[in-house]
């Protein structure tokens, strides 16, 4: 979902979010920083993962709902000054395999394949780690 500001947005958002019960919910452009909390963006049954813009601006930023069932963790990957606005978190099934999950922005003025290059570099990485050969 795209929000530009999900603050203003919220009580939609949240009604939306009950209605579908989806698992992870991402959401570009949450144009959230330090002046909003995470309590005014908490979802009930739900664990928050957030990144603001860096730079002092209202616009941008990522947010990452997984469902609280999954006990998800936030992970952090060693490229991520490459896309600060980006959030990663995994959670690990019955079985014990790891799911990773993200939620990435691109600003409009990026060149797509930048972002295509950092996602297809970033699963190298975790297949190197987690893939046992």
């Amino acid at each position: 979902m795209n929000a530009r500001s999900i603050v203003n947005k919220f009580d939609h958002f949240e009604a939306c979010v009950y209605d579908i019960n989806p698992d992870i919910i991402g959401v570009t452009e949450s144009w959230t920083g330090c002046h909003v909390s995470d309590m005014e963006l908490a979802l009930n049954s739900y664990d928050l993962f957030r990144q603001d813009r860096p730079v002092d601006r209202d616009d941008g930023g990522v947010l990452l709902y997984v469902s609280s069932t999954l006990n998800a963790v936030q992970y952090r990957p060693t490229l991520a000054t490459q896309f600060p606005e980006q959030i990663w978190c995994y959670f690990v099934d019955s079985k014990g395999c790891r799911f990773y999950v993200g939620v990435c922005y691109r600003t409009p003025s990026s060149p797509s394949m930048c972002i295509v290059l950092g996602i297809m570099t970033y699963s190298e990485k975790l297949l190197e780690k987690w893939v046992i050969r």
